[in-house]
């Protein structure tokens, strides 16, 4: 698996190249806001959408950014880690 940064995404990529999902965001002023995490049916439930928010979070951190989010996977996913994205907040 393979995670790619394309404009204001990044693209999870299988073991074939194929996109298999992305999170979309928006830098605003010094904030980076997730709009959408999107995991194809065929391989959800595999924690794959966690791995692109860690992405994301890593992203922010790296461009001294503070995290937001518009989309109730990603608001739940900052609420339950707080403790590792205290800081972004």
């Amino acid at each position: 698996m393979e995670i790619k940064k394309r404009y204001n995404d990044l693209i999870l990529l299988d073991d074939n190249k194929n996109e298999i999902g992305n999170l979309a965001f928006s830098i605003i002023e010094d904030k980076l806001i997730v709009t959408r995490p999107y995991i194809k049916p065929e391989v959800r439930d595999k924690g794959l959408a966690e791995i692109l928010m860690q992405e994301a979070i890593e992203f922010a951190k790296n461009k001294k950014l503070k995290i937001a989010s518009t989309c109730y996977y990603s608001i739940k996913y900052i609420e339950n880690h707080k403790s590792e994205v205290k800081k972004l907040i």
